[in-house]
């Protein structure tokens, strides 16, 4: 991932943790690759992407306490409001739609219908997160 993604200090790196069929990484590689990339990073974690239905499916009720340093951004499109997992006290971002599926708006003039998500705070919150 290193070699690949060649991260400059300030980079901000996303685990995407779903589901891809018999590519599916496992709780215990997903819960490796942060540990790492922590360490690696004098404690830094990346952000964390995944459908509210998969994290559900492989945490239950469980608190991974490792996981829950990183910040949740969820996909889940069925609700007006997120259902946060144990693991976490609060989402960060929230995928609302993939541009078919999910709360309105779809559509965002010069692309269509794409995948939109909502910052869970201010403007000034963002740009201080994004430094």
């Amino acid at each position: 991932f290193e070699n690949t993604a060649k991260l400059k200090k300030g980079d901000l790196a996303v685990l995407d943790f779903e589901h891809y069929d018999a590519d599916q990484m496992t709780h215990e590689q997903a819960r490796n690759f942060i540990l790492l990339y922590s360490v690696r990073n004098h404690g830094s974690f990346p952000v964390l992407y995944t459908g509210a239905s998969f994290i559900n499916e492989v945490l239950g009720d469980k608190i991974d306490n490792l996981l829950s340093n990183c910040p949740l951004w969820i996909a889940q499109y069925n609700n007006k409001e997120i259902k946060v997992p144990p693991t976490w006290n609060d989402w960060m971002l929230w995928q609302y739609t993939d541009g078919t599926n999910g709360n309105e708006p779809h559509y965002t003039d010069g692309a269509g219908n794409v995948d939109r998500n909502i910052f869970n705070g201010s403007l000034a919150e963002l740009y201080k997160f994004w430094e």
